[in-house]
């Protein structure tokens, strides 16, 4: 069975910069809280501390309010820093997840928190970083927050073409999140020799010849699935 992809109802919090094609933006804080929600609220110390602080700094404190809040023992599984990922993101950010203790996969476990410490715009090993935000998301990998890059979805121009053109799915589904862990980059290399993307006022978009396509496309930012 054919799977037909259809144009993203949305681009936010993704866009495209009209004046490099290659150089597309995932809001980091729209993204965070589409993928998140909305943080959870602290008791006075904690919040105080993590204003100063870094998170890592009371991991203590943090433990034994996620087994007040839960019942149950936790552990910090994973901490990084986006910079040190390829991604879209317009600010870098760190970030920890929180998850049982006796979780098999904190990818998938229900009940995780994550804390996510904003940096400024600039290089990360100087500027400074905003207090810790923290959140509770249940299973994470389907959330949409790791995925930190955008993708593309070629769309034709004229009416004369159907999006449901084979060669024209298959493009799309080598420039979807997830099927390329670079969609720009991907696209790079599909473009026909010798043409580079276009922005046009007209459509708001860019404009593009595919090399496996005999018409041309728009060109839409794709943000990342979240559930």
């Amino acid at each position: 069975m054919t799977t037909t992809l259809v144009a993203p109802a949305t681009a936010a919090p993704a866009a495209a910069d009209p004046r490099y094609w290659d150089c597309p933006e995932l809001d980091s804080e729209q993204h965070i809280t589409a993928s998140l929600g909305q943080p959870i609220d602290l008791p006075d110390y904690l919040a105080e501390a993590l204003a100063t602080d870094w998170a890592t700094e009371h991991d203590e404190e943090l433990a034994d309010h996620f087994a007040m809040l839960t019942g149950g023992r936790y552990e910090q599984f994973h901490r990084d820093n986006t910079y040190n990922v390829e991604s879209d993101l317009s600010q870098f950010y760190v970030w920890s997840v929180w998850a049982p203790a006796d979780c098999s996969d904190w990818y998938w476990a229900n009940d995780v928190f994550v804390v996510v410490e904003m940096g400024s715009p600039g290089d990360p090993r100087c500027c400074g970083y905003g207090p810790a935000q923290i959140y509770r998301v249940d299973n994470l990998a389907e959330s949409g927050f790791l995925d930190t890059v955008v993708g593309w979805f070629a769309q034709p121009i004229s009416d004369h073409y159907s999006d449901n053109d084979p060669e024209l799915q298959t493009a799309n589904e080598w420039l979807s999140i997830g099927y390329s862990s670079n969609p720009t980059c991907q696209l790079r290399s599909m473009l026909a020799k010798g043409c580079e993307p276009k922005w046009s006022d007209r459509h708001g978009c860019y404009v593009a010849r595919l090399r496996d396509l005999d018409f041309p496309v728009m060109l839409l930012t794709v943000a990342p699935y979240y559930c």
